[in-house]
């Protein structure tokens, strides 16, 4: 039977051994900026890779929050993990609790959950009546301790203490100075009066809007407060940088979504499309190239066509597994799937090859299809101004066949009532046709790592970083990807639909 990997949480950190850490690195290193003022008056700026984890001995030492992000990448990788949490503090009322989680709104079962199991933890909110909600059912099921509220600017302050009243029946304050002789049992305080603040009075601390923690100052009170409980409220939490969230994972410790779901990450995926030879340098004639190459879109579409039908053959084919040998079993019923493109041309190129998907662009008339049968979910091309008007993707899957340095959309949760065990796939297209196409392509890899999603699947070069110089000209860079992409170019590989 295999040996479970054990992650111990000692807050602030997390404890796993030491030879996975090369499976657990994209998650835990993020581009680091300094800037320095030249002698000539310019400013010059230096990106360095910074790392949230360091080695201890034989053992890798990660922020505590992060222990659910790296235990999900381990699980999707097939390895069996534990993880090994302290103890919540003792100032919990489990009849006053349960009593409170049933009369209270049907999301804060999961806070409820959360007090109960973890000394610390963020909480994801939706609004600012959200955050009083949140605050007042801890206090509430927390009846014995003594909670100390830090809001950053003082009129925001003094209506959270008036917000809070009923929840407590009139047992809180408010503290903008040093005054600190208030007995009441919830306090709320400004920052500044947080640094004055001693943790040893304290139980519990609650902040009100923890992104205002990712200042220097706030995270120093965190730390006084290391020894205690540290609970702090976030909205839009997968809007953050990498940087970011790996710092309030530090301070705090674990997501917890109201949903129900403490981490649900995207993973990516990475499909090699036949090879292209980029002949062109002016950067729209490259692209035009890659919108109207047949085999690419045939290739395209082929994965599209099989995702909505859930076909693993086609999938099979084009080297997808997902880690699985039958990658559409991740789906009991067809997933949603969107297909975003660049523009209109070529979004009717590729609908051309789909002709059972919806075609949404600028101009809504153009191009517009309508499913022809039954039993479809939605299956839609966007062009990447339609997503920027939609805002962030709801769908299972999303196929981006973009290109460029960046995605170009931003994902959602995902809906109620459809929560599998994984996030969102987000499939890709390892385009290496030059040089060019390689850079942006390990760019894309980066950018997904940086969001905190899981490559699951890419190809052997795509892994490696590469430490070959710049190419003046693009197609001699040619043989060197034939070197190693380990594959032929498939011309005859695209199972007719």
């Amino acid at each position: 039977m295999t040996q479970p990997i054990l992650i111990r949480v000692e807050h602030p950190f997390a404890y796993l051994p030491a030879r996975y850490r090369r499976d657990i690195e994209p998650l835990l290193i993020c581009p680091q900026w300094r800037f320095q003022q030249r002698t000539n008056g310019s400013i010059e700026g230096n990106c360095q890779p910074h790392s949230f984890m360091s080695t201890e001995g034989d053992e890798l030492q990660i922020p505590a929050g992060s222990a659910d992000r790296v235990a999900f990448a381990l699980r999707a990788r097939g390895q069996v993990v534990d993880i090994v949490r302290p103890r919540p503090p003792r100032h919990c009322d489990q009849d006053v609790c349960i009593q409170w989680v049933r009369s209270c709104r049907r999301m804060w079962p999961q806070i409820a959950t959360a007090v109960l199991r973890r000394p610390s933890a963020l909480i994801e909110i939706e609004s600012t009546r959200d955050r009083i909600d949140a605050i007042g059912t801890i206090c509430r099921m927390l009846p014995r301790a003594k909670i100390l509220v830090p809001v950053l600017r003082r009129a925001e302050m003094k209506q959270v203490k008036v917000d809070l009243q009923e929840y407590v029946a009139g047992n809180i304050a408010a503290v903008s100075g040093g005054n600190w002789q208030s007995e009441c049992r919830v306090v709320c305080c400004t920052f500044r009066a947080w640094e004055t603040s001693n943790s040893a009075d304290w139980d519990l601390v609650l902040v009100y809007d923890a992104i205002e923690c990712l200042v220097k100052t706030a995270q120093q009170c965190l730390l006084d407060y290391i020894e205690k409980g540290r609970f702090g409220l976030v909205r839009d939490f997968d809007a953050l940088d990498l940087r970011s969230k790996l710092t309030l994972e530090t301070g705090f410790g674990s997501l917890v979504r109201p949903s129900g779901s403490s981490f649900r990450q995207a993973q990516v995926a990475f499909a090699s499309p036949p090879l292209l030879q980029i002949r062109s340098r002016s950067s729209l004639e490259r692209k035009r190239q890659i919108w109207t190459d047949q085999r690419r879109n045939d290739f395209i579409a082929a994965i599209a066509n099989s995702f909505a039908r859930r076909l693993n053959g086609p999938l099979w084919d084009s080297g997808l597994f997902l880690d699985m040998d039958e990658p559409c079993s991740r789906w009991q019923t067809p997933p949603n799937v969107v297909l975003v493109v660049e523009n209109e041309h070529h979004a009717v190129l590729l609908a051309n090859l789909l002709p059972n998907w919806r075609l949404e662009g600028r101009t809504p008339d153009v191009g517009r299809r309508q499913p022809a049968e039954s039993g479809w979910r939605e299956c839609v091309i966007l062009t990447a101004s339609a997503v920027r008007q939609r805002g962030p993707l709801h769908h299972e899957i999303v196929i981006n066949a973009v290109g460029g340095d960046r995605p170009c959309f931003q994902l959602q949760q995902r809906p109620a009532g459809r929560i599998e065990s994984a996030g969102t796939l987000v499939v890709d297209f390892a385009d290496d046709g030059d040089a060019i196409a390689c850079r942006q392509t390990q760019a894309r890899l980066n950018q997904y790592c940086q969001l905190g999603w899981l490559a699951i699947e890419q190809p052997e070069w795509l892994r490696e970083p590469s430490d070959e110089p710049d190419i003046d000209h693009p197609n001699d860079h040619l043989s060197r990807v034939h070197q190693r992409r380990r594959r032929t170019p498939r011309a005859g590989a695209i199972p007719a639909d």
